[in-house]
């Protein structure tokens, strides 16, 4: 017989149990968080793949709140790059890092391994927090990943959480009902009668989310400070005078520099304000999609879309710590990425770009090198969109309204 890996060890097993109990009654204490049994608990039988949508950086706390069956977790590499809490991760081994722009192959048979072996994972196949409270594109190979298993598949949605930490907020506390629940759970012999994109589509499905849509049924409050801190990272068009990177914010306001814009968040989730002409968040998502969309398709070939001076950093999985590498000028055209005479990379040779630190970096693979760019006032929105735009091929769902990240399955 084999040794037992070090993350299924009786040691770290009753250490498991301490870490959930502790977050169990923290997500309960600062979230009102609770369990909604629509599909039993006990209707899990063995090892599972668990997915989730993405809302908080606090979701694995709340899967934690409800489920108590043993299990690891995907996670950022990032991670694992932060002193004594990675320390403790590594020491655990319930982490299975995994740099987001690359989900490499080792990742996925590491998933699968653990699955086989009668331990349970969770992932969340959204790969990115949603900015508007409405659920975002998988990343292909979900479905491919669950019949890879064979093993349970259980759908778990999470509601409430984005008006208790939205994307754009820097950790200020909020408070308010949240709650997940079990959508579904599949079998092993029901998952291997349908094709990937069938599974992909069930969870999908399942795991879809509108935040502002479920308060507007059922108005909840969500009491906190600095409402609107940082929003700009995120919506950084105005939604009145349509110009760039013109938003500021501060406490629960925020402004526009170019026409005088000037709006507020209420403890609902809701704006108001004058010259501006919405009330929830997903519509000026949808309006500065299109905005950015027409201007990029309105440039020649060869013209420099955006630009930004910023830090750019390496992430060492072996080193365990991110670092400095230089300061310089990144920017875009209709083609690629460039960073001094470092970085030049075309975006059909890119397999994924994403962000990081709450839409404070952007991150990429090149030539091996785990890269990601930075400054304080970086938005790394811009490039996304840019990228996402010019490879629609890389989502399950084709883009809608103007928006390059909006889910059409309910």
């Amino acid at each position: 017989m084999g040794k037992t890996p070090r993350y299924c060890t009786p040691l770290i097993n009753l250490g498991y149990k301490v870490v959930r109990w502790y977050f169990a009654s923290f997500v309960k204490r600062n979230y009102d968080y609770k369990t909604i049994e629509t599909t039993p608990i006990s209707a899990i039988q063995g090892p599972c793949l668990l997915v989730a949508n993405h809302i908080t950086f606090h979701d694995y706390r709340f899967v934690m709140g409800s489920l108590k069956t043993q299990m690891s977790y995907v996670a950022s590499e990032n991670l694992m790059c932060r002193g004594n809490l990675s320390r403790l991760l590594r020491f655990t081994d319930r982490i299975i890092p995994v740099f987001k722009p690359n989900i490499a192959t080792g990742t996925t048979m590491e998933m699968v391994r653990r699955l086989r072996s009668g331990h349970s994972v969770a992932i969340w196949p959204e790969g990115r927090l949603c900015p508007d409270g409405v659920s975002m594109h998988m990343k292909k190979g979900c479905g491919a990943l669950a019949k890879l298993a064979k093993c349970n598949l259980v759908t778990f949605r999470i509601r409430g959480a984005f008006f208790v930490d939205p994307n754009w907020c820097n950790d200020h506390k909020r408070k308010g009902p949240v709650s997940g629940e079990i959508v579904g759970v599949y079998t092993p012999e029901q998952l291997a009668k349908m094709s990937n994109d069938e599974i992909e589509a069930i969870i999908a499905r399942d795991l879809y989310e509108d935040a502002y849509e479920r308060q507007l049924q059922d108005m909840h409050v969500y009491k906190g400070d600095l409402l609107a801190e940082s929003l700009e990272k995120f919506y950084h068009v105005c939604p009145n005078c349509k110009a760039f990177k013109s938003i500021y914010s501060k406490g629960d306001e925020f402004f526009c520099r170019e026409c005088g814009m000037h709006g507020a968040f209420d403890q609902y989730g809701m704006m108001s304000g004058e010259k501006l002409p919405f009330t929830t968040l997903p519509p000026w998502r949808q309006m500065e999609r299109k905005v950015l969309i027409d201007y990029i398709e309105s440039q020649p070939e060869g013209a420099v879309l955006f630009e930004d001076e910023v830090m750019m950093q390496e992430t060492c999985p072996e080193e365990r710590r991110i670092k400095d590498i230089r300061r310089g000028r990144l920017w875009a055209d209709k083609k690629g990425i460039y960073f001094e005479d470092e970085v030049a990379v075309e975006f059909a040779k890119l397999t994924w770009m994403d962000y990081e630190w709450r839409g404070r970096a952007l991150q990429m693979l090149y030539k091996g090198r785990h890269l990601q760019f930075s400054s304080d006032n970086f938005v790394a929105d811009q490039y996304l969109t840019l990228f996402f735009h010019m490879r629609p091929d890389l989502f399950n769902s084709p883009r809608v309204e103007g928006s390059l990240e909006r889910r059409t399955e309910k």
